[in-house]
């Protein structure tokens, strides 16, 4: 086995660790989002822009190491099916490796869909654009802003 093939395999295999650790960042992330800890959600999102850019130096690094083995044209998937062919080590790892990455996708749809519900249910609450002062009563109607007495309206 050539060092170029190795160290391809030694990537995958820190890429894919990585992604299961993010599995669990993104599964902590959707918990902190349905509690409404405001603290915890901001924790959530900033580790959130740190696996961006993790994830952004991880495929600078695989497109190193795919210019380096003469596959610069193929993308990872067509890659891993070349290369599967010849290792049972690397189909276990592709399939570690694809469990990660769908398992971490499936958490971030989820806080993505908790979100996105919020937000429309924010919506219902306080329309965007509603800046009319007028006071309203129980049932939705407005009621004539010239009350004339209230204890907020007294000079003290």
């Amino acid at each position: 086995m050539n060092d170029l093939y190795r160290s391809f395999i030694e990537f995958i295999n820190e890429y894919t660790t990585f992604f299961e650790h993010v599995v669990t960042k993104e599964e902590e992330k959707y918990r902190a989002m349905i509690s409404y800890d405001l603290e915890k959600i901001e924790h959530a999102l900033s580790e959130h822009q740190s696996i961006i850019k993790k994830v952004e130096i991880y495929e600078k690094k695989r497109e190193k190491i795919q210019r380096e083995m003469g596959y610069e044209n193929l993308s990872l998937k067509e890659l891993m099916e070349k290369l599967m062919k010849d290792s049972e080590e690397l189909v276990a790892l592709y399939r570690r490796f694809k469990m990660s990455i769908e398992n971490a996708k499936y958490f971030n749809e989820k806080s993505l869909n908790f979100a996105k519900e919020n937000l429309e249910f924010m919506e219902e609450l306080n329309p965007v654009g509603v800046t009319d002062p007028s006071l309203y009563n129980a049932k939705g109607n407005t009621i004539e802003n010239n009350i004339k007495s209230s204890i907020l309206n007294k000079k003290i």
